[in-house]
């Protein structure tokens, strides 16, 4: 879940990763025998994502509806939900 008060991600919450990849002596098709990855938008999505809003209003709207809503959730949605649960592993017990 995004934490409502987390700040909008920006070129310095970006961490350079290294990831391991197991090398192929076989050739392509195309004659290369090296992987590339290419990143370049990178800049470009940052951009539009730090134009986006924090939240989206209509959501926001929907969600206060739902939460004034006294018959929401309705009573089959929450018994289905507790069936789930009831039959869902205890996963406690698989620790042990």
């Amino acid at each position: 879940m995004i934490d409502p008060t987390s700040s909008a991600i920006n070129s310095e919450t970006i961490v350079p990763i290294s990831v391991p990849v197991a090398k192929s002596n076989r050739q392509r098709t195309d004659g290369s025998t090296t992987d590339s990855l290419s990143i370049s938008k990178a800049q470009q999505l940052l951009e539009s994502l730090s134009n986006l809003p924090a939240a989206r209003p209509d959501a926001v709207k929907q969600g206060l509806m739902l939460l004034a809503d006294p018959n929401y959730p309705s009573s089959l949605i929450v018994a289905q939900i507790a069936g789930k649960l009831l039959n869902s592993p205890d996963l406690a017990e698989s620790l042990s």
